[in-house]
């Protein structure tokens, strides 16, 4: 008797003899967003009083290099301008003091209150943040109708351990169309409640606008002897030098300088920063810094109390290291200032906070058309002047020529001026001083060419224009309360110096002639 047994063949292949391909019908293209996410870092802090803490405050926003950082009890009375003074050396300082009273009131009565602010913001998409220190315990019952409060504007919590001491959530922030992520409760030594910082997630555009960069040279290890050795080489000889007008002499001198600073210190880009580098920061604290963000990373790494305590022992100390510095700074510069107008605007910009900044809406554009059309209206107001054919010629003199210059008079003249340096200049000028000996020739004979030939250099005739507010009161968003401020090549200074002082002396001996001759 035989049976019929079902039986199932694998008819698999070895993984010796198989081979897979791939199939370009099984890729899909996957959808790409219509924004971006723009991320800035930004924190919250009740610094029980800021009067005695700008400088600490100013030195950790620096250090966690914060967009923005919202202070609670800042304690700051409105005829206290010093502090907000200190606050806005660096940054941009918004401050509304309470008029009247201190301390909380009734919860009812901030939540109708909180009910008409939230009330007056758009829900038409655009992001809100609210964050503070409410001082609400969050788990109590007596919590419940803030809860439902903010919960009808569709604000939600961002999750954060406790941020006081004795273990309460007391610092909330509340996002709305908006996220957050890389949140961190991070205890301070100067408050009892501690500082929280996490980065802001906005949506953002994908046709916004590259990120600013400064370009720089790095100087310091540039040997003023080497550089001033390779001028000398690449510069032509003085025969080939003194067959060139004006403007080419004077484009051969500035192509050379540059291109052989470019040989030493070639230009590197970087983001740039915000406001410039603080005057009183020393190679020793930018050392005690860098150790400081060396524990702070330990510690955000490990978690470990010996860690932080470290990291707290090393910001307390720079925080005061900075504060040294800072009056060190100030008491020198006061009591080594001969000038009235110096020494007053220095204890103006320590005892007043800055000027807004200008509105971002303005552009070069903008502020090159009304210039040009202000100088244009003002130059047609005047009439052209009428020729007098009376004019007596007795007593007339005139200056024929102007003198031609010694390059020891150049090298004089070079180096007496102030080093003030432009961004046309080839070279910085206190580099171009400590050169003077390679450069002199070529400068001297394009001083002479110029006032022998009544040439004025094409690459004298740029300058750099910024437009300044007239009075630190005015609005910055009117073009009208601005006046421009031109910035000119130090050489272009130099020959309007040589010009000047040669006028200069022609008018004061005619005037002592023309008074002596009335005696």
């Amino acid at each position: 008797m035989c049976l019929l047994i079902p039986t199932i063949t694998n008819m698999r292949k070895s993984n010796a003899t198989r081979q897979r391909h791939s199939n370009p019908n099984n890729l899909r293209t996957l959808p790409m967003s219509s924004s971006t996410i723009f991320s800035i870092p930004i924190a919250l802090w009740n610094c029980q009083s800021a009067v005695n803490k700008a400088d600490f405050i100013t030195s950790i926003s620096s250090h966690l290099g914060l967009s923005l950082l919202a202070l609670t009890e800042t304690w700051i009375r409105p005829e206290d301008t010093a502090t907000l003074a200190a606050l806005s050396t660096k940054f941009t300082f918004s401050h509304t003091p309470r008029l009247t009273g201190r301390g909380g009131g009734q919860l009812g009565s901030f939540l109708e209150e909180l009910d008409v602010l939230l009330s007056s913001f758009p829900e038409d998409g655009t992001p809100l943040i609210v964050l503070g220190d409410f001082n609400i315990h969050l788990e109590k019952p007596q919590a419940a109708d803030f809860h439902t409060l903010l919960a009808s504007f569709d604000l939600k919590l961002v999750s954060t351990t406790a941020t006081h001491k004795s273990g309460n959530k007391l610092d909330l922030i509340y996002t709305r169309y908006c996220s957050t992520d890389h949140s961190l409760v991070t205890p301070l030594h100067t408050s009892d409640h501690f500082l929280l910082t996490l980065n802001l997630n906005l949506p953002q555009n994908t046709t916004h606008t590259p990120p600013q960069v400064t370009f720089r040279r790095n100087l310091r290890s540039l040997s003023p002897y080497c550089l001033s050795s390779l001028v000398s080489s690449t510069l032509p000889p003085p025969d080939q030098l003194s067959a060139l007008d004006t403007n080419n002499a004077t484009d051969t001198l500035f192509s050379t300088l540059t291109s052989c600073l470019d040989n030493f210190c070639p230009l590197s880009t970087r983001p740039a920063r915000a406001t410039p580098s603080a005057p009183w920061l020393s190679d020793v604290l930018r050392e005690h810094r860098s150790k400081l963000r060396g524990a702070e990373r330990k510690w955000r790494k490990s978690k470990d109390p010996t860690d932080l305590g470290l990291y707290q022992s090393l910001l307390s100390s720079f925080s005061a290291n900075i504060s040294n510095a800072k009056t060190t700074y100030y008491h020198n510069k006061i009591n080594n200032s001969s000038d009235s107008s110096k020494l007053f605007k220095t204890f103006s910009s320590l005892l007043n906070p800055p000027p807004p900044p200008p509105s971002s809406t303005l552009t070069a554009d903008d502020f090159a058309t009304f210039f040009i059309n202000k100088t244009t209206t003002i130059s047609g107001q005047f009439t052209n002047p009428q020729t007098n054919t009376h004019i007596l010629a007795a007593n007339t003199q005139t200056l024929p020529s102007f003198s031609l210059l010694s390059e020891t008079e150049v090298s004089k003249l070079l180096l007496s001026s102030r080093p003030t340096t432009c961004p046309l200049d080839p070279i910085p000028t206190n580099l171009l001083q400590a050169i003077s000996s390679s450069v002199v020739p070529a400068l001297t004979h394009i001083i002479n060419a110029s006032l022998h030939t009544g040439t004025f250099p094409t690459a004298f005739k740029q300058a750099r224009v910024t437009p300044l507010l007239k009075k630190p009161t005015l609005n910055p968003a009117h073009l009208e309360n601005y006046r421009p401020v031109s910035l000119l090549p130090f050489v272009a200074q130099t020959l309007e110096r040589v010009v000047f002082n040669q006028i200069s002396s022609f008018l004061t001996n005619r005037s002592t002639k023309t008074c002596k001759s009335r005696f």
